[in-house]
């Protein structure tokens, strides 16, 4: 998988990639691809990062990494316009020699056919319904698709009555299951949103698979709009609460790229007062929002735990 995957940088790029000794050794970064070639897609190039990773139980099998390589290779959606000329003019002779009567083309959308609606089958290894998910999504419901999202992993480790997950349930969380629920959002956001997008960006912001950095959350929590940082040393700023954050983006429609899935994160947090009723009226939200500038490193711990799983 490295080699082919290494293959396919030289190849898209024109650039040999750092060494696998170099990177082992003396610590040199890999460079990822988007970075020589900036109309690479955000989808090719995560997956050919997928395949160089340094440690090989870090990378995907054979067969998921070609067939992630095949989707993301795969061309976009089109939709089919016929052009209907009119009939020939019945004008006279010398009107139709002078151009007088002249067809005019119009450009007449007969039926607009998507050439791949549904890439990938909703695989589940827990019996999940996810045609729901993708109904919300392709509807650009993105708040609603947020929270059901949540629900859906809760189902998937059965621990709806509990209302949250800690880092052993999101190492364990069922690989058909996660990555189908990834591969929907990603697309029908057109790769704006997703958790394997989340990932590279999280990468992007100086993070390392696995290694536990409050600095590099916060850089990215403000990239993705999450975190707001203060802006007189620390003075201000702070992590929003959902609902500040849903009214902040119009209920996530004008939301930053990798800003959700978040509801996940924010669940967790909810947990942690379900002793008391703070989180039910957006004025007390103020108290719980300084609150959770405290807490925060618990969602801190289960992002990293899901950024570190080499299904994404």
């Amino acid at each position: 998988v490295y080699t082919l995957a290494a293959s396919c940088y030289f190849a898209v790029t024109g650039y040999l990639p750092t060494t696998g000794l170099d990177r082992k050794l003396y610590g040199k970064n890999l460079i990822s691809p988007i970075k020589h070639r900036s109309d690479l897609t955000p989808a090719l190039n995560q997956v050919i990062m997928n395949g160089m990773e340094l440690e090989a139980i870090n990378r995907p099998s054979l067969a998921v990494w070609t067939e992630q390589l095949r989707q993301a290779v795969a061309p976009p959606p089109v939709t089919a316009t016929v052009r209907v000329m009119r009939p020939e003019p019945q004008g006279n002779w010398l009107e139709n020699l002078l151009g007088l009567n002249k067809p005019t083309p119009q450009n007449t959308p007969i039926q607009h056919i998507p050439i791949q609606p549904n890439p990938f089958p909703h695989k589940s290894a827990k019996g999940i319904d996810y045609s729901e998910l993708e109904k919300l999504l392709k509807a650009q419901e993105w708040r609603k698709a947020d929270e059901l999202t949540a629900k859906l992993m809760l189902k998937a480790t059965n621990r709806e009555k509990e209302g949250w997950l800690d880092a052993e349930y999101i190492k364990n969380f069922p690989c058909e299951d996660l990555r189908t629920i990834d591969q929907l959002w990603v697309h029908y956001s057109n790769s704006k949103f997703g958790f394997s997008i989340q990932k590279k960006i999280w990468l992007e912001c100086g993070g390392e698979i696995g290694k536990y950095d409050f600095k590099v959350w916060d850089k990215f929590g403000a990239k993705v709009g999450w975190y707001n940082p203060p802006k007189f040393f620390i003075i201000g700023g702070g992590w929003k609460t959902y609902i500040k954050f849903m009214n902040d983006t119009k209920n996530a429609r004008n939301c930053l790229s990798g800003s959700l899935p978040s509801s996940l994160d924010w669940m967790n947090i909810n947990y942690l007062f379900s002793w008391s009723n703070l989180w039910k009226s957006e004025e007390n939200w103020t108290v719980v929002g300084n609150i959770r500038q405290i807490l925060v490193g618990a969602s801190v711990g289960l992002f990293i735990d899901l950024f570190s799983r080499r299904d994404l």
